[in-house]
């Protein structure tokens, strides 16, 4: 995972005064237990912390990401559904499948960078 990215199903629900006014659903694209899984519920405690409102991690593996994109763009544009993303499911998807179903340009909204996970290759001395 290089950068962790959150995004919003409707941003601009979030300003109003009643927000949160349900319980809020956090999708994260992989098995419960990994570096998202664990960013994601690390948010829905402090969220839960400061408004009082439930906050649901719903994991949604499987598709590179595609099934967690396709249960966010479902979810009412109300501002109570956000996703913990891999920037892969934006940058790398297009190029991996010839039909995708979602367009990363439109139906993403980036909010912040949550996380930095460097990745390095490395090998011994003597390999070639």
């Amino acid at each position: 995972m290089g950068s962790a990215l959150i995004s919003l199903s409707c941003a601009a629900s979030a300003a109003s005064t009643t927000y949160p006014s349900k319980p809020l659903r956090i999708l994260v694209p992989y098995a419960a237990g990994g570096a998202s899984d664990n960013i994601a519920r690390q948010i829905a405690a402090a969220i839960t912390g400061q408004t009082g409102q439930a906050v649901v991690v719903d994991n949604r593996p499987g598709g590179s990401g595609v099934i967690a994109v396709q249960a966010l763009q479902a979810a009412p544009a109300d501002g109570h559904t956000f996703a913990v993303f891999d920037p892969s499911v934006a940058s790398m998807n297009p190029f991996l499948f010839r039909k995708l179903a979602y367009d990363p340009e439109r139906a993403l909204v980036p909010v912040t960078v949550l996380a930095r996970n460097p990745i390095a290759l490395v090998a011994l001395p003597s390999f070639p």
